[in-house]
């Protein structure tokens, strides 16, 4: 940006000029080889916030490129000012794509992160619902015993009342 305000001679100008061509390049492969990934197969959630951060850094140099051109354009003229043109030209070219993917991938991020948390919840209440089915088991498990436990009692108080009558005669 400084660089661009600061030029002035045309040699300088056309030595931004190539730089910006070389960056827009860049960053029309970068969005290319990010959305070539992305069209053979989802990643991982933490490498898809990665590459949305890189693609928020490109978008962002996209922008501030852009912001280049408009500068250099009142600064220019003749070939020069075709040459800006079309590098405007393009830069804007690649701002619906950029958008769109951004938009497209942190709608993904976004679904993932809200998945992950419904697994997580699921798996807790499943846990806990494990452990009330595991409590209740073992309460009836203590209930069958204790009750076994009075039957047997009564039964031999009720034989040692039947010997004791029948000792008694």
């Amino acid at each position: 940006e400084q660089r661009v305000l600061q030029a002035t001679e045309t040699s300088e100008i056309q030595l931004l000029l190539s730089d910006i061509d070389s960056e827009l390049n860049m960053l029309a492969n970068s969005l290319s080889g990010l959305s070539a990934d992305y069209a053979r197969s989802l990643k991982p959630l933490s490498s898809a916030q990665a590459d949305l951060e890189k693609l928020r850094d490109l978008n962002k140099k996209r922008c501030q490129l852009d912001d280049a051109c408009d500068n250099l354009s009142r600064k220019v003229s003749g070939d020069d000012f075709a040459v800006v043109r079309s590098l405007a030209i393009h830069l804007h070219s690649l701002e619906e794509p950029f958008t769109t993917f951004l938009r497209e991938l942190q709608t993904e991020v976004d679904d993932e992160i809200a998945l992950q948390a419904n697994y997580e919840n699921i798996a807790k209440k499943l846990g806990e619902l494990n452990i009330d089915i595991d409590q209740r088991a073992r309460n009836s498990i203590q209930d069958v015993c204790i009750f076994a436990q009075w039957k047997i009692c009564s039964y031999r108080c009720m034989i040692k009342t039947k010997q004791r009558k029948f000792l008694s005669f």
